[in-house]
This record gives C-alpha cells, sequence and structure tokens, in this order.
C-alpha cells in the first residue's frame, strides 16, 4: 500500500543538517526528506509505545 506523501517546508538546526548529509553520504538515507521521515516514524513508534 503506498501512503501518499505531502510537500512541506522545515527549517532545521545546522548540526542536524551536517548529520542528514553525513548520513546521505554513507548511503544511509536517500535524502533529506528520508531522513526527516525516517526520525519522525521512529519517534511516533516510541511515543506510542508509553
Amino acid at each position: 500500500m503506498l501512503t501518499k506523501k505531502k510537500q512541506t517546508t522545515v527549517t532545521l538546526d545546522a548540526e542536524v543538517m551536517d548529520f542528514l548529509h553525513e548520513q546521505i553520504k554513507v548511503k544511509r538515507f536517500s535524502s533529506i526528506s528520508h531522513g526527516v521521515n525516517y526520525a519522525v516514524y521512529k519517534l511516533m513508534k516510541e511515543e506510542s509505545k508509553k
């Protein structure tokens, strides 16, 4: 099942952007959007356990 994605704009701290760029370089994430989506999804799953 594919979910429809919505486009948005976010402002991130330089430290977060540096981390995401490094993770893209080592092929952990394919893009900044992928990294942000991954992080938010992990947070959602963690919060739902509480």
